[in-house]
């Protein structure tokens, strides 16, 4: 008996079907179709769905409740996440904040081109190569994402330049970063200058 690729189950009284959805093939239930559409349009075009995350996995968010095996456009392998943390978490990393910083660099199309480039994907496997496949301040591994310590060298990255973050940590690393160059223009528009002391030996 066929298993539904969306909840999981196989059930006497609601066969599991081949369909056809955007040109892909699932096993569903009849009554799932529906469920899984509407996932789906959280996705970009191109997403892949491997179908459901075995027992025990979670979503980066923490649930471990209908988590999917997907692949967004780009990506070498599917991480476990819902339809709808894959669809936010897509559309943030195509964004750039006016006080991330990378605007002042660079216009956000070349930092949208550079982040989605194989440049960058290939520095990404280089820096998990050489420090493991995990967040380098929590310690999980998750889907992982690269975090620019800064944008001095924003598209000639070198190893110490980014750091490998969950992107949980890399959420708190950005507002980290943003929430310390906002107290920097507002200092510099004061009029404070800040001097470090150095210390007593």
């Amino acid at each position: 008996m066929r298993i539904c690729q969306y909840c999981g189950a196989k059930r006497r009284d609601d066969p599991v079907l081949e369909c056809c959805l955007d040109g892909e093939w699932y096993l569903l239930h009849r009554g799932c179709q529906d469920d899984w559409r509407k996932g789906m349009d959280n996705l970009p075009a191109g997403s892949k769905v491997l179908g459901k995350a075995l027992g025990g996995h979670r979503c980066f968010c923490g649930s471990g409740r209908h988590v999917f095996r997907i692949q967004l456009p780009g990506e070498e392998q599917a991480a476990e996440r819902h339809f709808h943390c894959a669809g936010q978490y897509w559309r943030n990393t195509r964004e750039v904040r006016p006080d991330s910083g990378a605007v002042r660099h660079s216009g956000s199309d070349d930092y949208n081109r550079h982040i989605g480039s194989t440049d960058w994907e290939r520095l990404k496997r280089e820096i998990i190569k050489q420090r493991g496949n995990r967040c380098e301040r929590c310690g999980v591994s998750v889907y992982l994402e690269l975090h620019h310590k800064h944008y001095y060298s924003l598209g000639c990255e070198q190893p110490e330049d980014v750091e490998l973050l969950c992107p949980k940590c890399h959420k708190a690393a950005d507002e980290a970063r943003a929430a310390k160059s906002a107290r920097a223009r507002i200092l510099g528009h004061a009029g404070v200058s800040v001097v470090l002391a150095k210390p007593r030996r």
